[in-house]
């Protein structure tokens, strides 16, 4: 498994993945699904990726096959904390512990004070949230905080690598 940044002309790609993961998402947000089928991209939320120095996207690939991204930012408002924007592992890979795997290479590229947030609802990603930054938190100690996130409550693991 290897973590590959994600260059500009490979946004297309990132993009198409990203439909994956708004339909995961969309179960627990109910997005609707646009005309054209795809579900629409929040406003400017990919771009900071390429054009903030406080942005790192990866994409996660499992003997050299495309199976997720990570998308690595300094926390909004916490600009001494990383955040996991957006992860995703595709679910033929999710057996295993290749999800977890692929969150710890990107937690070692980016080591100090790090927050997963994640939707209460979504239980099975709030088990593996608590699993991998428990794995990877010094001492295994994580903080959880239930905080509101623009309109959503979000579990927040804090923890340091």
């Amino acid at each position: 498994m290897r973590l590959d940044p994600i260059t500009l002309p490979q946004r297309p790609a990132l993009e198409q993945l990203f439909q994956l993961y708004l339909h995961d998402m969309s179960e627990f947000l109910g997005w609707p699904v646009a005309d054209s089928g795809r579900y629409e991209l929040p406003g400017g939320l990919l771009d900071p990726y390429w054009y903030d120095s406080d942005h790192w996207p990866y994409f996660v690939l499992i003997e050299n096959e495309l199976a997720g991204f990570s998308l690595v930012r300094k926390a909004p408002g916490a600009s001494d904390r990383f955040d996991m924007g957006q992860f995703f592992i595709l679910r033929k890979f999710r057996q295993g512990n290749a999800a977890q795997s692929a969150f710890a290479l990107s937690a070692e590229r980016h080591r100090g004070a790090w927050q997963v947030r994640v939707l209460p609802d979504n239980t099975r990603a709030v088990r593996f949230w608590r699993k991998a930054t428990k794995a990877l938190a010094r001492n295994g100690q994580v903080e959880e905080q239930l905080l509101l996130y623009g309109h959503n409550q979000m579990h927040h693991l804090l923890f340091q690598v």
